[in-house]
């Protein structure tokens, strides 16, 4: 049986809860951290789209600098949101992703969005949290040292630099975020998810 710390973050649900079922058939009480991962696995399903977001910054090296990458993946189809890239590590950034993601909700649904980050400095900022307010966005956050709590937002910056940045190192801002561009569109619209056998996107209700 595969220890938590192997599981790859893009099936946690899966495998954790198949780990706790393992555990209990073998006759072992759940401990409380095996409680709270069997609770953070129903976390990573949403039924319909902008219904649950997780978000995240990551950077990008290149030769002029760190270019840092702001997203929000949307736990229904795993699709790329929305994403922003920038020099610097600021509040803006995010508050600029969150602008451009809400572009594509429907007003009556934002009552049911909600938006998962870990505890940086962005997200605990009051703009942060009065830019959810003026949304209607319930915000949360990740508890510290709970590696699986926001896996699925680390897990799609893993998937894009060992696809992708890794294999041609970009040299320029311009150059990386062509890459970033190029490979978010690859990504929503043609890259085959092994769970569902389709594109994030393909999963998506019309309309």
């Amino acid at each position: 049986m595969p220890r938590i710390s192997e599981i790859d973050p893009a099936h946690a649900p899966e495998a954790i809860q198949k780990i706790i079922a393992d555990h209990v058939a073998d006759g072992h009480a759940l401990t409380a951290e095996k409680r709270t991962l069997l609770h953070n696995a129903a976390a990573f399903n949403a039924e319909h789209p902008n219904q649950k977001w997780v978000t995240d910054i990551s950077y990008i090296q290149t030769q002029e600098g760190v270019l840092y990458l702001s997203m929000i993946r949307d736990l229904y189809d795993r699709s790329i949101v929305a994403y922003r890239t920038g020099t610097s590590q600021t509040i803006n950034l995010v508050l600029d992703t969150i602008h451009l993601a809400m572009k594509s909700v429907k007003t009556e649904s934002r009552r049911e969005l909600h938006l998962h980050s870990d505890q940086g400095f962005q997200y605990t900022s009051q703009a942060y949290f009065d830019l959810t307010k003026e949304y209607g966005i319930l915000p949360s956050m990740s508890r510290r040292g709970n590696c699986y709590d926001n896996a699925l937002a680390e897990n799609f910056f893993g998937i894009l630099k060992t696809e992708c940045i890794y294999r041609h190192k970009p040299e320029t801002f311009e150059e990386a975020n062509k890459m970033i561009d190029d490979y978010i569109y690859f990504y929503n619209h043609e890259r085959i998810q092994l769970k569902t056998g389709l594109s994030p996107l393909s999963l998506r209700p019309s309309g």
